[in-house]
């Protein structure tokens, strides 16, 4: 059976391959098989195909040369026919087109019929006539059958012995009735390769759709064997490959988050001689990277400035563009603008060239620690919690401007806030509020409110992993938080 993978031919363009047109259009419960014919790139090689017809208007096609076919009809057909009779004393002799001997009770297999029949030339061209078999002059009659000759021998002095026309006829039935048999034969074959196509294709449909667990195990015959091992072993090739990338793509996506990371601030107290003002952050880890971030930092000794930030989207592209964001709304900040015009200043440059479409809500404030005055500019992102004294923790909800890289030339509102000795503000974002549990509800803004005011007195530094552990309840389970 021949394997092979042909682009761009024109099956039109040759008599064998035009005659399959018709099987692509059955829509997809058809086959044909064809008789033996030279192919269309080399006239000396002999083949015959046996296609079948695919849902999707292709067709799945095999192609046996004729020496392989015969074979194949050969075992099945030499057995059979060898201890044959016709008559008493007759027998069947099977030839190939060539005169080759298939089979025949005198032990001539692949010689030519001559050394075993000296005939008339012109007498084989009737399908009745006299020869000598084995130096015995005989009565021969043959049919044609798949390039065979069945040729049943019957002696003349047989014959002559016989006292009726009919048991003359009846032996002679016999070849006709071994013809429609050796047909059969033929018929059977025939409908286990177009069989084991259809066991084939619809492995390799179960494969297409992803299941690379599929076993194709076709195994009636050599070449079926052989497809049956390739695709097994493709498919097992196949399935090392993804698990090499995706060990690789882990590996690698393990250095994108570690890198990310090291670009938030970790080390906490972050400024250990300041004793007027607290600040802690930490983050809930994911597989992925993403684009959720925070920075402070001090403008001078009397100014700090905080942010917390998310980027849309996720993966490697959105943790580039956190890192874009979080260094040019820095480098805004420390040189001196105001707050409103720090978030100004930063939309315009993220704007540019943000051919990913992304954009950044961020909540930044600059607190100056002497006065306790805060400003504060929200560019929609999540409202922070703030708590005043011995009071509990509210939501500052104000007006929010327009997200940041999102359009070009939007101006932002400053806002003020006062704070006092003791007075406490938190920032997140919608990564805890819209987080689902089992039961596709959200975390929302009552159950972080009802949260952290049940645990309003823990420091910071308590505070925020209590939160992470109560986020992962919730994240896992079922239960109300």
């Amino acid at each position: 059976m021949l394997k092979q993978t042909i682009i761009g031919f024109d099956m039109l363009s040759d008599e064998q391959s035009r005659e399959f047109i018709d099987v692509i259009t059955i829509g997809g419960s058809g086959f044909h098989v064809q008789e033996f014919r030279p192919i269309a790139r080399n006239n000396n090689i002999y083949r015959k195909y046996a296609a079948i017809s695919l849902e999707n208007g292709a067709m799945f096609q095999v192609g046996y040369d004729s020496m392989q076919f015969y074979m194949v009809i050969e075992d099945a057909a030499v057995t059979a026919a060898y201890n044959r009779h016709v008559g008493q004393s007759g027998c069947m002799i099977i030839c190939d087109k060539n005169g080759v001997v298939v089979s025949d009770p005198g032990g001539h297999k692949g010689q030519k019929i001559e050394s075993i029949a000296n005939a008339d030339d012109s007498s084989t061209e009737k399908y009745i006539y006299r020869a000598d078999i084995y130096n015995l002059p005989s009565y021969c009659m043959y049919v044609v059958s798949e390039g065979y000759y069945i040729i049943g021998v019957l002696p003349v002095q047989e014959a002559l012995f016989s006292k009726t026309v009919s048991l003359y006829i009846l032996s002679f039935l016999e070849i006709i009735v071994f013809g429609l048999l050796f047909l059969m034969i033929y018929f059977l074959i025939k409908r286990v390769v177009v069989n084991n196509i259809y066991k084939i294709n619809s492995s390799l449909a179960q494969i297409a759709g992803g299941n690379l667990d599929v076993t194709v195990n076709v195994r009636s015959n050599e070449e079926f064997v052989s497809l049956s091992n390739d695709i097994n072993s493709t498919v097992q090739t196949l399935k090392r490959y993804i698990a090499e990338a995706a060990a690789r793509i882990d590996k690698e996506l393990e250095y994108a988050k570690a890198i990310q990371l090291s670009a938030l601030p970790s080390t906490f107290p972050p400024f250990p001689d300041q004793t007027d003002f607290d600040i802690y952050a930490q983050t809930i880890a994911a597989k992925e990277v993403g684009g959720d971030f925070y920075d402070f930092y001090m403008l001078d000794k009397d100014t700090v400035a905080f942010i917390c930030a998310d980027v849309s989207g996720k993966g490697i592209p959105a943790a580039l563009f956190m890192m874009e964001a979080k260094t040019i709304i820095k480098a805004m900040a420390e040189r001196g603008l105001p707050i409103n015009d720090v978030f100004q200043h930063a939309n315009q440059k993220l704007c540019e060239d943000n051919n990913s479409g992304m954009f950044v809500t961020a909540w930044m404030g600059i607190l100056n620690i002497k006065t306790g005055k805060l400003e504060y500019v929200n560019a929609g992102h999540n409202p922070p919690l703030v708590l005043h004294g011995n009071g509990d923790f509210e939501y500052l909800k104000v007006r929010s401007g327009f997200v940041l890289a999102g359009m070009e030339g939007v101006k932002y509102k400053k806002h003020e806030l006062t704070l006092s000795e003791g007075d406490r503000i938190f920032l997140y974002t919608d990564g805890i509020t819209e987080a689902t549990n089992n039961a596709e509800e959200l975390y929302g803004e009552g159950r972080l409110l009802a949260f952290i005011n049940r645990n309003k007195r823990m420091s910071a530094n308590e505070l925020l992993p209590s939160i992470k552990r109560r986020y992962r309840q919730f994240h896992q389970r079922s239960a109300a938080v």
